[in-house]
């Protein structure tokens, strides 16, 4: 045992001085199982030590375990994908294990960033590439780890360790879209137990309450001398949590390539966010569009509104969050909304099954309406046909990307989806899309401040991570929860993505 811990020791100092760029040799690592047990306890309790901080108050859970071991299964992956490359398939474990000694000087300076980030006074922007940072410092480690074990000439050894080193390092970046990154410290409420807080209960209603009336009263008024976009995003599935994100990044691109920042509101339902955004309810909807009117010009300014979730026959959006009984969206309740608003002038996008029923009932003269399926088709969501939020990336993210149209952008997102069913397997959705005679001209360029402009803001982006995908993680704001007057409320974390 003895030797075991001294050989700890050991693997920890040479991956620290790796680390930190300092002279070091394969030669000063213990390589064996053992060794890639300990160490990956090791980081476990890091994180564990780590998350501890980040969530004051809350409660110590053992799913944190999950994305633990996937991170580990990963490099893993990678280590052996590696080896085969060089043809020496028991290189995997060298790399794993001086791997997993160098990231612990990695995960320490993440959670010194994160955890000392609402005392710095560095400007937001700086602090938003702080997990950037992280990231390509992990990945200059893993190239280093590589080139250890790579016995060529310089300039090929150092080519072969840069390909090695992005091949250790990318399964990692991308976990945080592939696996939940389940906290090892929870709030009781999240815990899925007896003593969880319900969506019905007094704190819960009171602090939505208050987040709706704060997001209405946050919106800009319109700017004279044109037509103004307001959008709204409403996604009411609280059963799928792949919205949480999604909701948010596409506010988020419609901000920067169609101006509606200070004119945009995400409405969202699902457990994880009923402390920090209002509910996607027919309700707040109704409110919402109501404010909107006031706040704009609805005989001149355009609505824009993104609906998502899973739709049932004849368009149905139902809005899911037991205990509460909600009601659904329908293409009929969805026009009388719109309707008693008095928008004129309105871009409807919806990302369900059975979409295209909402073409019946809202194409007219004055509308757009892009459907991700026809009214009799299923899409992505529905029927085991995959990530329910496919239509709404390929349409918002490739779209808005490349297109300087919504005609353009549904042209290319139509392809996407046509090209993922063929390799599926699946039968076509055939998306839909409605521009009426006389807002045709209106929104032929809706993009703000030029193609060129909105191509380079647009795109994919990654979430960095480390050695788990902790420094982008958007969950950080909902395990810290203070009481309020009215019991609980959630503040963003101020360096989310």
């Amino acid at each position: 045992m003895r030797y075991r811990l001294a050989s700890l020791l050991r693997n920890l100092a040479a991956g620290a001085r790796l680390a930190l760029f300092l002279p070091v040799t394969r030669l000063a690592f213990r390589v064996d199982v053992v060794q890639a047990i300990l160490l990956f306890a090791v980081l476990c309790a890091i994180d564990i030590a780590g998350d501890r901080l980040l969530y004051a108050g809350a409660v110590f859970t053992l799913q944190g375990a999950g994305s633990e071991f996937a991170g580990l299964a990963f490099l893993a992956l990678a280590a052996a994908v590696v080896g085969l490359a060089l043809r020496r398939v028991e290189l995997a474990l060298a790399l794993v294990v001086t791997g997993l000694a160098a990231l612990p000087a990695v995960a320490l300076a993440s959670y010194a960033v994160f955890v000392g980030a609402p005392h710095l006074a560095a400007p937001d922007a700086v602090l938003a590439l702080a997990p950037y940072a992280l990231l390509a410092w992990q990945t200059a480690i893993f190239v280093r780890v590589v080139a250890l074990y790579v016995e060529r000439a310089a300039w090929r050894r150092w080519a072969i360790a840069g390909a090695g080193g992005v091949v250790l390092a990318l399964p990692i970046a991308l976990a945080s879209r592939l696996v939940d990154d389940v906290p090892w410290f929870r709030m009781p409420y999240t815990l899925g137990a007896a003593g969880e807080l319900s969506a019905a209960s007094e704190p819960v209603l009171a602090t939505q309450r208050e987040l709706l009336d704060d997001a209405l009263a946050s919106l800009d008024d319109r700017d004279p001398g044109g037509a103004n976009v307001y959008f709204v995003v409403y996604a009411p599935d609280g059963e799928e949590a792949a919205w949480n994100d999604h909701v948010e990044e596409v506010r988020d691109l419609a901000d920067a390539k169609l101006g509606t920042k200070g004119r945009s509101l995400v409405l969202r339902t699902h457990a994880d966010t009923m402390l920090t955004t209002p509910f996607a309810t027919v309700s707040n909807l109704r409110e919402a569009l109501a404010e909107i009117s006031e706040a704009g010009d609805p005989e001149q300014d355009i609505l824009m509104l993104y609906i998502g979730g899973r739709g049932t026959r004849g368009g149905v959006v139902p809005a899911r969050l037991p205990p509460l009984n909600l009601v659904s969206l329908t293409p009929t309740g969805l026009r009388s909304l719109l309707d008693d608003a008095g928008f004129e002038w309105r871009v409807i996008i919806v990302a369900s099954c059975y979409a295209g029923a909402y073409v019946d009932a809202l194409g007219d003269d004055h509308t757009v309406v892009v459907a991700a399926s026809a009214a009799d088709k299923p899409s992505f969501g529905c029927e085991g046909r995959g990530d329910p939020t496919f239509f709404g990336n390929a349409f918002f993210d490739d779209g808005f990307a490349q297109g300087d149209s919504i005609a353009a952008a549904f042209a290319i997102a139509r392809d996407r989806v046509a090209a993922r069913e063929s390799e599926r397997g699946l039968s076509p959705s055939s998306p839909m899309l409605h521009v009426g005679e006389r807002i045709a001209p209106m929104v032929r360029h809706l993009k703000h401040g030029g193609a060129g402009t909105m191509a380079a803001a647009g795109g994919w982006h990654i979430r960095p991570a480390l050695w788990r995908p902790r420094a982008a993680r958007d969950s950080v704001v909902r395990t810290h929860v203070a009481a309020t007057g009215y019991g609980f409320d959630g503040a963003r974390h101020p360096l989310r993505q």
